[in-house]
């Protein structure tokens, strides 16, 4: 028995994990590689959704999921949930499938995301950075004064505003007269792109997720 069979043998023994499957031929290796590259496919399986990028203490994992279940369930009992994550650096890409298509609740949620996973020692952003969509969140949640030193970095880097001139930091004052809500809020909508190579291989129905007869909404179930 190797090394990664013993750890797993003893994780099913004390109920850590409920199943577990180990390649046994260069052939399953591949088909269970494309599964896991397919696993963003899977995600944009719901015309409305809210996706994140936030990371957490290996140690605060649960306790970020319990907390984000009841959390969603509280502003809307019909959204659905899904997780991707690399747990082993404790990034997690939490997705919620809101019942209806409503830009407000998207903000919710969005926020109470990022409320959580800073309450429980972590980042709201993780490894895909702040983007357009993170900018309100990195504006509630980061030291004011860092704030101003990236501001202060930028303007020593680039006084004329050639990189990128479109996008700007603004102080709370001008957020204040330019947005009186102080919220961004970014949602997606599932793409209709040809299936890839990878979720080919995939069944239509996975018994992963499920979708209403509309294809609105997932059910809460959590693949990690």
């Amino acid at each position: 028995m190797t090394h990664l069979e013993e750890v797993l043998a003893e994780a099913l023994e004390d109920g850590a994990l409920l199943d577990a499957v180990i390649a046994q031929t260069e052939a399953q290796r591949r088909e269970m590689w494309a599964r896991r590259e397919a696993a963003a496919e899977i995600t944009f399986t719901a015309a409305v959704l809210v996706d994140t990028d936030v990371a957490l203490p290996l140690d605060r994992l649960q306790a970020f999921l319990d907390a984000m279940t009841a959390r969603l369930a509280a502003l809307d009992p019909e959204a659905g949930e899904l997780v991707v994550a690399h747990l082993g650096d404790g990034n997690i890409h939490y997705t919620a499938y809101p019942s209806r298509d409503d830009l407000a609740l998207q903000v919710e949620i969005r926020a109470a995301v990022a409320e959580v996973a800073v309450g429980l020692g972590g980042s709201f952003s993780a490894e895909h950075g702040i983007g357009r969509s993170k900018l309100a969140t990195l504006q509630a949640h980061k030291d004011p004064v860092a704030l101003e030193a990236m501001r202060a970095i930028r303007a020593a880097l680039d006084p004329g505003r050639v990189l990128n001139p479109a996008r700007r930091w603004r102080s709370p004052a001008q957020r204040q007269s330019k947005n009186p809500a102080g919220a961004c809020a970014s949602s997606r909508r599932a793409r209709s792109a040809p299936r890839s190579a990878a979720s080919a291989m995939l069944p239509r129905a996975s018994p992963v997720i499920d979708s209403d007869p509309s294809g609105r909404r997932i059910s809460p179930r959590r693949w990690t």
